[in-house]
């Protein structure tokens, strides 16, 4: 485990040069990591970190500038001998429960504005090759596929996204027109194969990882309309935050920088919030709302999870986001990661945001003792250590409780 100020260090830099200054001055810490920077400028790779696509798609990278940089051991080595290193970089293109309907339809044939608009987001994406990626839609649909609901409806979104992974994707760029290079029984083969290893994947343990993360994400967002709906002036912001941070960090145990940006944005600028826009709405809709949101979250958690490499050797993945959700593009563009530190064969490495919520937030709101008072008791060494504590003795924090109090609070407003 790496010394908390080596991390802060990896977690300030800005450039190349910050990071690669970092591996000098502690080559032995840092002999088994690898290090990824995104910074401003041309892109470096197909596409840039954020595109708003002709036929109002919107393309976000998990990161939030345009170029990529790597830095380890044997890349710096490299480096000093070659001048210059390749890395090779490979991508996948996840979409959400939408997207995903409007594939479906597109492949169908149906015609309609909507569907010639997401059709020309397509064509802007498919050269040369379409890493399409549908485990955000079986993940968000993993319920209704061990309930045994919706299977007809799940089963034609996955057919025709194995159709058109099959399609001529130059003759679709040219013409629009979809033309299956691969035969039926193929296309319902590979349907068949991944709805049943997604299914055995969900009894093996999946679904039960799934629940419990939307659970919580679930749990957080109810506070958040909750609280914002007590007092949604901006002069309350301070104090609202005060309350979510005690909430997150002790009732529900974990610290999200995401959830507290997200969470500053509504409190200061409410229905103007496009990630949580939705909480202003209905309070009857509340309930049914926050489980829909907490869905995004799920999207970009996951996202995060993606960006490593695979196999010995083998390409960094880069996960891209395709949506024609305001919210959701919201979300990722105003949390993009500047960099992350990998170790190993570790899935998930430790991400740093472009953005840092903490410092924003107490700039912001320095004048608000509560505030400070939640800061100096959740953001601390010793606190993340408990936190860690906790979560070793009971690894299965069982949050239905504060979900069901939280629920009835938002059913009697």
């Amino acid at each position: 485990m790496l010394a908390p100020d080596i991390v802060l260090q990896l977690s300030q830099a800005r450039s190349l040069n910050d990071a690669a200054q970092v591996w000098v001055d502690h080559p032995q810490e840092l002999a088994d990591y690898l290090f990824v920077i995104s910074s401003p400028g041309p892109t470096n790779f197909r596409w840039a970190a954020s595109i708003n696509l002709e036929g109002g798609g919107f393309l976000r990278s998990l990161f939030a500038h345009n170029q990529l940089h790597f830095i380890s051991h044997s890349i710096l080595s490299g480096m000093v001998n070659e001048g210059e290193i390749q890395v090779p970089v490979d991508y996948s293109i996840g979409f959400d429960i939408n997207a995903a309907q409007y594939l479906r339809r597109v492949v169908e044939g149906k015609r309609n504005d909507t569907i010639l608009r997401f059709k020309q987001s397509l064509q802007a994406l498919a050269k040369p090759r379409f890493n399409w990626e549908v485990f955000p839609y079986l993940q968000e649909r993993a319920e209704a596929v061990i309930e045994g609901r919706d299977l007809d409806d799940i089963w034609a979104v996955i057919h025709a996204s194995e159709q058109f992974a099959a399609c001529d994707l130059s003759h679709f760029i040219e013409t629009g027109e979809l033309v299956c290079l691969a035969s039926e029984d193929e296309v319902v083969a590979k349907t068949s194969a991944l709805l049943s290893n997604w299914h055995r994947f969900l009894i093996d343990g999946e679904m039960e990882k799934i629940r419990q993360s939307h659970l919580m994400l679930n749990v957080l967002l109810l506070k958040i309309a909750l609280l914002y709906r007590a007092k949604p002036s901006p002069r309350d912001a301070g104090r609202n935050m005060a309350e979510f941070i005690h909430f997150m960090c002790g009732s529900v145990g974990v610290t999200l920088p995401w959830m507290m940006w997200a969470a500053a944005k509504l409190f200061e600028e409410g229905g103007k919030n496009e990630p949580l826009r939705k909480l202003n709405e209905k309070a009857g809709l509340l309930v049914e709302n926050c489980r829909n949101i907490a869905w995004d979250f799920m999207h970009y958690f996951y996202r995060r999870q993606q960006a490593h490499f695979m196999g010995q050797e083998g390409s960094f993945l880069l996960p891209y986001t395709l949506t024609f959700d305001r919210g959701l593009a919201a979300l990722f563009s105003g949390f993009g990661q500047r960099s992350c530190l990998l170790h190993g064969d570790d899935a998930m490495g430790q991400f740093f945001a472009e953005n840092d919520p903490h410092k924003d937030i107490l700039n912001k709101y320095n004048g608000c003792s509560a505030l400070v008072a939640a800061f100096d008791q959740h953001f601390t060494l010793a606190a993340h250590l408990e936190r860690k504590r906790r979560i070793a003795i009971n690894p299965r924090v069982n949050r239905l409780p504060l979900y069901q109090e939280l629920e009835r609070q938002c059913q009697n407003l």
